[in-house]
């Protein structure tokens, strides 16, 4: 339940600074880049609930359903990591009306990752 609270709080803050060519700024939240990850921090609340609720032959199942809930926060968070600019083209596209992945990418001066998805 932890895990989930942080990372629904997560979907909030920034997740990447960018610097565009142009001197401007701006911060990707987490929701902008990874959106699935709010859905699925929902969805470890409203089962951490549930497990409060059911027998123990069911907890058990549903504790392995969150565990894969747990490690698909991960694996849509990682991507972010990976590929900080990629995981900022619909902020800065819609700071700057550029559309387009390699158009909006050739106006990024820098985009960094900041400490809180890690």
């Amino acid at each position: 339940m932890l895990g989930s609270g942080a990372a629904l709080l997560g979907g909030a803050l920034p997740w990447v600074a960018v610097v565009l060519r142009d001197g401007g700024a701006a911060e990707v939240t987490g929701s902008a880049a990874a959106p699935a990850v709010s859905g699925l921090a929902l969805a470890g609340l409203a089962l951490a609930g549930a497990l409060t609720l059911t027998p123990t032959a069911v907890r058990v199942v549903l504790g392995a359903l969150q565990l894969v809930l747990g490690g698909l926060i991960v694996a849509v968070s990682v991507p972010t990591l990976a590929d900080p600019p990629g995981r900022s083209v619909s902020t800065v596209s819609g700071i700057t009306g550029v559309a387009g992945d390699e158009s909006v990418r050739a106006l990024v001066a820098s985009a960094t990752v900041t400490p809180w998805p890690v």
